[in-house]
């Protein structure tokens, strides 16, 4: 537990120097969700949070980081949590989300600023930095960990919830939507199927997606029309057609993992082309489905409806996971 009020306790000494003043910070803070914002909102004050005279005068500059952004975002949560200003559910998560994320880019943009040791997640960009610090939280769940409550602090930088930014967070993964992605990788035992079956697959219209919230199956649709047209080409070949045809797997996989906020997972294994082999949905060519079309077109048909009917502020996310 963080001792706010008292002074830091020493640790052990080290190879026999002087000994190492421990100041704590509970840092990095994780991702809200639909899960752990209950205990965003309800156990606020029992969480730490790091005056001034926390540290000593001088010295631990990324603690003192740390800790201003554990403050900043704690503040901005209790804003976010203020039940006259977000009342539902579905708004409080966005306006959490955002202050969390807009804490996570100062205290990166802070952190390299200085000559220090930058925080290892702060290497990272888009998605993957914020994947990065929401695994690192030692407290994922929000539980309350201090015992006495705290006194507030007041934020050192200006949040502003913005509602309209809502409706265009990213949608549910591509398992709730038919779409043949990641496609196998070509072998000697899959190449013939391949080929053959290739008529039978589809290939995916993009041009009624919408620009903004759906970027993510964007890349999918466009990952997979250009593999096909790839394989349509190898597939002429009499020579070389399963080296052609990996070759254009790998590199357009590749392409695809090139985008900053690309969080496919497969995108940052240690083995990339086998991680994409073991999630493809049909990794031996041997299936077909005339309905990934139509499927890929609800999308575009719900997304209208439901952008004519309800307000800027409407939880999107719900009614696409429920229609799709």
């Amino acid at each position: 537990m963080v001792l706010l009020e008292g002074q830091p306790s020493f640790g052990p000494r080290s190879m026999g120097g002087p000994p190492i003043l421990n100041y704590p910070v509970q840092f990095p803070l994780s991702r809200p969700t639909s899960d752990n914002l209950q205990a965003i909102c309800l156990h606020g004050n029992h969480r730490p949070r790091y005056p001034t005279s926390y540290f000593p005068d001088s010295g631990f500059g990324q603690q003192r980081r740390r800790a201003s952004a554990v403050n900043n975002v704690e503040s901005w949560f209790d804003s976010c949590c203020e039940r006259n200003q977000t009342s539902e559910k579905e708004m409080t998560l966005c306006c959490a989300t955002q202050a969390w994320e807009l804490s996570v880019q100062l205290f990166c943009e802070e952190d390299s600023s200085v000559k220090d040791r930058l925080f290892h997640c702060c290497w990272l960009k888009g998605s993957r930095r914020l994947n990065c610090f929401n695994n690192d939280a030692p407290n994922p769940n929000y539980d309350p960990t201090e015992v006495v409550p705290v006194t507030p602090l007041p934020a050192n930088a200006n949040f502003t919830f913005d509602p309209s930014r809502c409706t265009r967070e990213k949608q549910p993964s591509s398992q709730n939507i038919d779409i043949n992605f990641p496609p196998g990788r070509p072998s000697a035992d899959t190449v013939g199927s391949l080929c053959s079956h290739q008529k039978l697959r589809p290939v995916y219209n993009i041009k009624c997606i919408p620009a903004v919230g759906y970027e993510w199956l964007a890349r999918q649709a466009k990952t997979v029309n250009r593999i096909e047209k790839g394989f349509k080409k190898c597939c002429k070949k009499k020579k070389g057609l399963l080296t052609c045809a990996d070759q254009k797997w790998r590199d357009e996989l590749n392409r695809f993992c090139v985008a900053d906020d690309n969080d496919f997972h497969c995108c940052s294994a240690e083995d990339r082309s086998s991680c994409f082999q073991s999630t493809s949905p049909d990794p031996h060519y041997n299936s077909t489905s005339a309905s990934e079309e139509l499927s890929l077109g609800n999308i575009c048909v719900t997304h209208k409806i439901i952008m004519k009917k309800f307000s800027i502020g409407f939880p999107l996310k719900k009614i696409v996971r429920q229609c799709s």
